[in-house]
């Protein structure tokens, strides 16, 4: 899996073994091309991020801080490692938090005023 745009287009991602779905490159490029003007310089915040794939596409495409939030430990491992190879020295702007989605944003004890909130859950949330 690749980043489709930006700075880092073309970079690799690593993909966990299991419990992840990342979004397809084609459905990345098609929501960024259609949020173009919000991304760039904004505050953006990946729920259920996986792989980080959305948050990272929006870190390549120039948004000031990306949020990242995963609470599955097999995919926030691989999360960890994705973002620590971007972070280009400002780990403050490039955030990874683990821990459930909806609890990180109703405490938002960072006070985070997002542009942009991407949820895109694993189909088997319901589930559990």
């Amino acid at each position: 899996m690749r980043l489709t745009g930006g700075k880092y287009c073309n970079h690799k991602l690593k993909i966990p073994d299991e419990g992840v779905r990342p979004a397809q490159g084609r459905v990345r490029e098609a929501v960024f091309s259609s949020l173009a003007f919000v991304v760039e310089g904004g505050v953006f915040v990946d729920l259920f991020a996986g792989t980080g794939a959305y948050g990272l596409e929006a870190w390549s495409r120039g948004a000031s801080k990306v949020y990242m939030v995963e609470q599955d430990k097999g995919a926030l491992a691989v999360l960890k490692k994705n973002a620590s190879r971007f972070e280009e020295g400002r780990p403050d702007c490039l955030q990874v938090h683990g821990g459930d989605a909806v609890g990180f944003c109703e405490a938002n004890v960072l006070g985070i005023q997002a542009d942009i909130i991407i949820a895109d859950p694993p189909y088997d949330i319901a589930k559990g």
